[in-house]
């Protein structure tokens, strides 16, 4: 669960207002036959000024008017990427036509080049993809430009040299799926009229007249101009055969550096010339590149060796000391960090920062809370290096997952120790702040974490415990993606009351809580972990670490409400949950459940928490589920109405920055329902589809197969699907955008 308080809540009120989401409403095998006919939701436009540029093209085809799509019906995927910004990275929307972005938030957004469309095309024929620093060489792409066939985009790249002046020559060239250029003899009936219309003389190629009669139409389709959505022309126009759906069809072809364009003289003249879905083939190549994931073996794995001082005011004195391999296949120039603590204002303090010779390294913020190292000399493939730096925190005192509460004397830190963010789709992940969800994407890493005060403190945190005295304490933990801890001198230590520990197998569950939460915390909820900890490992996979510690989050006092939260080898408790006995077959009893499950899908099968937040939130909401339908019929109707109540308001693969914030710490509720509630609906309904055995056999391979790794959607589907004989295309394009 990621800071959603009181969401559950909601969400029971939902279910009893509302019906069952769509995917309960029929059966599964139903969905087969009628795939063409089933489609997952939009995104909501990320800024008013990207809803202006697709308003003006495509508002009045959402209303059924007689001309195709320039963009696409909506998003089908919002997120952030590496881009040569100040920040570092750029708002995207992907649409299935192209994609919109926002280079400069700072920027005027009246300016009709505050929205800016993609080169994607120029990127997909060159091989060349924008990154933070320049490019990044890859393969140009080998998808189609029409059809379900015909030239690829990697066709045209050696296609693109200056032309001719050929305005008014009749266009007669065919390109094969080679890259061979033909003359097509005899000109087919209906395109003896189609000639190079206009020679743009900043490209040096021609434009088709069915392009250029488009450019040409004073439409705001194009709007502000044709360059805006086009760019220049960065081949000739070719005919090129095709299939579309089944069927044999010569189409005219032409790429620009934003669009490619297709003319069909079959097609009623209003849609005789359409956009090319190049959004989706941007996606499929950026996305599905070997060289898109950082995957590091064990043996490059990022050591932090971290040395933290409690003081008497709960301020936080670090010194921090990493080691990191470069496992791309780049050279890099700089190291970025992700430092989530500097989005609260006067709460963190940098000092001195040094590479492993001991110099200094020279720093930049990249948005607010990614801090880019300079190395001294670009780090070559495999090649290894050290940095040191010493911080101050002082926590926010209004509680939570990364603060202070005086009143019960506990400090929570959460996302707390600078970390190297993993390396992929042309840089560092350096998201902006996003209040709910998860903070930022780590790499599976090694820490080892030294606590220390000068007076006694109880320390409840990621890894192994070691109290080496009643005022120090070290946990070692390898091999996870971050490391959070609540330190109080008021918590009870369970290495010292057994009646605080449960055995699982060869794991130890300890719980760490307040003396007036031990009523709640000990025997309820702790046995609750424990027996839902067994259950996951006997049913999933056995559980990779020797421990686990369930506790507690300081109490919020700044009007967001409690809340819980998963951290690797660790759940931290809603305090709220621990001041009664649990009311049965309600969110008390199923709340740590769910942060148990994150121990298997989040901490050891990692994923992009900010791109796809649903493949472990979902996936975690599944196995809860299928879990507490162990525990009776009743129990498992209950949870079921509360985790799959609602209406799907956006894609199940929503990103977190796809859903607008309500306030300062409740997103709107709509990424509940998208996210949690319809990915649990979507998974039952994998689940009916393949069968309960095929399901859990499908969790199990799956958790085997990307343990320690960032899993993609596309990794855990493409599981499913091995395990059915049903094609299961149809119910992911039902609940998912983009997969």
């Amino acid at each position: 669960m990621k800071r959603l308080p009181t969401i559950f809540i909601i969400a029971l009120i939902i279910a009893l207002l509302i019906p069952a989401g769509p995917g309960l409403a029929r059966s599964a095998s139903s969905l087969i036959p009628h795939a063409s006919s089933l489609s997952a939701a939009t995104d909501q436009f990320a800024s008013s000024a990207i809803a202006r540029v697709w308003q003006a093209a495509d508002g009045s085809v959402s209303k059924g008017a007689s001309h195709s799509w320039v963009w696409g019906p909506g998003a089908f995927l919002t997120t952030y990427e590496p881009a040569a910004t100040p920040s570092g990275n750029h708002l995207v929307q992907y649409f299935d036509k192209g994609r919109l972005e926002v280079n400069d938030p700072s920027a005027d957004p009246n300016s009709p080049w505050y929205v800016t469309s993609g080169l994607l095309v120029k990127e997909m024929i060159s091989g060349q993809l924008q990154n933070t620093d320049g490019y990044e060489q890859r393969t140009p792409a080998s998808i189609p430009v029409a059809g379900d066939d015909g030239p690829s985009y990697a066709d045209f790249a050696n296609l693109t040299a200056p032309s001719l002046n050929r305005t008014g020559v009749a266009i007669q060239q065919l390109l094969g799926n080679n890259g061979q250029v033909d003359t097509l003899i005899p000109i087919p009936e209906r395109q003896t009229d189609i000639t190079a219309a206009y020679f743009d003389s900043a490209s040096g190629h021609n434009i088709a007249s069915p392009f250029w009669q488009l450019a040409q139409a004073g439409s705001p389709l194009l709007a502000p101009n044709w360059l805006y959505v086009l760019g220049h022309p960065i081949t000739e126009p070719y005919w090129a055969a095709v299939t579309i759906d089944g069927q044999n069809a010569t189409v005219l072809v032409q790429l620009f550096e934003r669009r490619a364009l297709t003319y069909n003289p079959a097609n009623p003249l209003a849609f005789q010339v359409e956009f090319a879905n190049i959004g989706r083939a941007y996606y499929k190549w950026r996305y599905s590149s070997p060289l898109a994931h950082e995957q590091k073996p064990p043996r490059d794995y990022t050591s932090y060796d971290v040395a933290t001082t409690i003081h008497a005011n709960r301020s936080v004195s670090v010194r921090e000391m990493a080691t990191y391999t470069n496992s791309t296949a780049f050279p890099l120039h700089s190291i970025v960090l992700r430092v989530a603590a500097n989005h609260y204002a006067n709460v963190l303090n940098i000092g001195d920062i040094s590479g492993s010779a001991g110099q200094a390294l020279s720093t930049r913020w990249r948005d607010q809370v990614n801090l880019e190292l300079t190395l001294p000399a670009p780090l070559a493939p495999g090649q290894a290096t050290s940095f040191s730096l010493n911080f101050s925190l002082a926590p926010p005192l209004n509680g939570g997952r990364f603060g202070y509460n005086a009143a019960s004397d506990v400090l929570t830190l959460g996302d707390w120790v600078p970390s190297v963010m993993p390396y992929e789709n042309g840089g560092w992940l350096q998201y902006p702040y996003a209040n709910a969800g998860d903070l930022g994407v780590n790499a599976t890493a090694n820490y080892r974490i030294d606590y220390s005060a000068a007076s006694p403190m109880v320390v409840a945190a990621t890894g192994n415990p070691q109290q080496i005295s009643d005022r120090e304490w070290l946990y070692a933990a390898p091999a996870v993606r971050d490391v959070a801890a609540t330190i109080s001198p008021r918590l009870v230590n369970p290495l010292q009351k057994p009646a605080l520990r449960r055995t699982v197998g060869n794991v130890t569950v300890y719980g760490f809580f307040l003396p007036e939460h031990l009523l709640g915390g000990n025997q309820p909820e702790l046995d609750n972990a424990a027996a839902a900890f067994a259950w996951y490992s006997a049913t999933v996979g056995a559980y990779p670490f020797a421990s686990y510690v369930v506790t507690e989050l300081a109490a919020t006092s700044d009007g967001c409400g409690n809340y819980s939260q998963e951290y690797p080898m660790m759940a931290l408790l809603n305090p709220d949950l621990l001041t009664h006995y649990p009311t049965p077959r309600t969110w008390d009893e199923w709340e740590v459940q769910h942060e148990v499950a994150h121990a298997w899908f989040y901490n050891t099968v990692g994923d992009d928490q900010m791109r796809d937040p649903w493949l472990d939130e979902a996936v975690a909401t599944s196995l809860n589920l299928q879990y507490v339908r162990t525990l009776g019929a009743s129990d498992y109707a209950a949870a079921s109405r509360t985790m799959t109540a609602g209406l799907r308001p956006q894609p199940v693969s929503s990103s977190v920055f796809a859903f607008p914030l309500a306030s300062d710490c409740l997103l709107d509720t709509g990424y509940f329902l998208a996210v949690y509630s319809q990915g649990a609906t979507f998974l039952n309904q994998i689940r009916a589809t393949i069968g309960p055995s095929a399901y859990i056999q499908s969790l199990r391979d799956y958790y085997a197969a990307f343990a320690y790794k960032v899993a993609r959607p596309a990794d855990l589907l493409d599981t499913f699907q091995a395990h059915s004989s049903l094609d299961l295309r149809p119910i992911f394009d039902q609940y998912l955008a983009v997969y």
